[in-house]
């Protein structure tokens, strides 16, 4: 990898000057910015549940690990603060950045290997980690830059923050998976969800819908299999709008 690829302010453009369709048989990026898309809410839910059996220990475990680093660092928190009161407020927020910060190739993660089994890839496993943390920057720059963004977007209006919430979905994934730059990732999640937001915003609204329901009726056991739903339906959908560039064991 060059080191041009991880440039944080590389445009968009640069690198969909050759475009072309994703091996993968999906979509790809060129389609995606041309709004040439498919995403059928009921056929992304139904397949992602069928992967759900086989990825619940998978993605449970990412999701544990993240919760340890964010376990830690509150634990770093209140002991810094016991001994520095008056320093207790800003190091709140700065660890709170860090704890952040650190939690961001874990959320990554799960999607991607959402991603790589919405693939049928047969080597989807822990591996997304290390995938993920080898690109720790720029998928940290992502997420500070884009909760910037959105916090703006609420404080303006609430519907900017809306929009930019549901549009930043796949920015962090497309880091990893096509080797995008942070600003590169986030316009081009930004433009090909803008050509299907409001389904995009509909397949979450449904899932929230499903979760909901699930979560009530069965006392709060059915989060073993929601979550996970949740987490393969966005792989799943990035499947479908940005195809998959990378190596299948």
């Amino acid at each position: 990898m060059d080191s041009g690829s991880d440039s944080f302010y590389r445009p968009p453009e640069s690198r969909l000057e050759h475009p072309g369709d994703s091996p993968s048989g999906f979509g790809s990026v060129e389609l995606a910015l041309r709004g040439e898309i498919e995403f059928n809410i009921q056929e992304i839910i139904t397949e992602a549940w069928l992967l759900v059996a086989g990825s619940k220990a998978t993605i449970f475990g990412i999701f544990f690990l993240g919760g340890l680093v964010s376990v830690v660092s509150q634990f770093v928190t209140a002991g810094f603060s016991e001994i520095f009161p008056s320093a207790a407020v800003g190091a709140g927020l700065l660890i709170g950045m860090v704890g952040g910060a650190l939690a961001a190739p874990f959320n990554t993660a799960v999607v991607l290997y959402a991603v790589r089994r919405a693939i049928r890839d047969p080597g989807a496993s822990f591996d997304t980690l290390s995938e993920c943390f080898g690109v720790f920057v720029p998928i940290v720059g992502v997420s500070l830059l884009s909760a910037l963004l959105m916090m703006a977007g609420y404080v303006m209006l609430i519907v900017p923050g809306i929009y930019l919430a549901i549009s930043y979905i796949f920015a962090a994934p497309l880091v990893v998976e096509k080797r995008m730059g942070v600003w590169e990732a986030m316009e081009t999640s930004r433009k090909a969800v803008t050509r299907c937001w409001f389904r995009v915003f509909g397949l979450f609204l449904t899932l929230g819908f499903i979760g909901a329901i699930g979560t009530v009726f069965t006392f709060g056991i059915g989060l073993i299999w929601l979550l996970p739903l949740f987490i393969l339906s966005i792989g799943v959908a990035y499947r479908n709008v940005f195809g998959y560039e990378g190596e299948v064991a």
